[in-house]
Formats: C-alpha cells, structure tokens, sequence
C-alpha cells in the first residue's frame, strides 16, 4: 500500500460517524405514524386482511373466467337475471376473438415471412435507441451532478 493510500485511510477513519439531522429523523417517523393511520383498503394489497383477498381474487378470476369462456359464461347467466350482462360480455368477447382470429391469420398467411423479421428488427431497434435515450437522459441529469 502506497503512503497515500494509508494517509487517506488514516483520515477516513479519524472522521466522526455521520448523523441525520433531527429533522429527517421526526420527518421519517412522522410519515411512518400516516402511513400505519391508513385505512386497510388505501394500503397495497399485501396488507389486505387475508378474507378480502381471498374474495377479491376469486371474484376476479370468475369475472375474467366468465368474460373469456364461453360455458362459464353460460353458468353466470343460469344463476339469475343480475348476473346476465356476464353472459352478453362473454358473447362478445367471443365474437371479437374469432374476428381476430380470422383477420389475424387472413393477415399472417398473407405477408412473406421477411417482413415479419423485418418488423422485429425494427421494434429491437427501437426498444435498444429507447434504451439508450433513457441511459443519456440519466447520467445528463443525475450522474453529472
């Protein structure tokens, strides 16, 4: 180790051990006491009593279930006239699906495979200059400071 390495070792440890100011301290503990005051349902979903997120996730998976598949959306409907707007949706969202389907592979059989690699190219070049711009942006604003 060279003689300037030690020097600055030596006063690197001579340097009294930094300390917050007050202030940031009481700032801290002052956002910590808001943010236990939430009510449960302004916290994020991991601090959900265990029941409501049970019943939130089973009724999202039955509303996304009976959207997107047929028989359960003929299941939605034989529970009641509440539930029959389920069924509606369903069908609709059935329709767009084959029309996509349709159109999508119409459009698929239709192009020569190049422009397939061609639009990939593109979108890669596009997300890599994004990247980079986001990069640039970063080490101007922040890194130069």
């Amino acid at each position: 180790m060279s003689d300037l390495n030690r020097m600055i070792e030596r006063a690197c440890r001579e340097q009294p051990p930094l300390q917050a100011p007050p202030t940031l301290a009481a700032g801290v503990l002052q956002r910590i006491a808001q943010r236990q005051a939430l009510p449960w349902w302004r916290l994020s979903f991991g601090h959900w009593p265990p029941v409501v997120r049970a019943a939130f996730t089973l009724a999202c998976v039955l509303l996304i279930g009976s959207l997107f598949t047929p028989p359960l959306a003929r299941i939605a409907l034989a529970l009641g006239e509440p539930l029959a707007w389920l069924h509606q949706a369903g069908a609709s969202a059935t329709l767009l699906n084959a029309v996509f389907n349709h159109v999508g592979g119409d459009l698929a059989r239709s192009l020569a495979p190049r422009w397939f690699y061609t639009a990939g190219l593109g979108v890669g070049g596009l997300y890599l200059l994004l990247a980079g711009l986001c990069a640039t942006t970063y080490r101007t604003l922040y890194v130069s400071r």
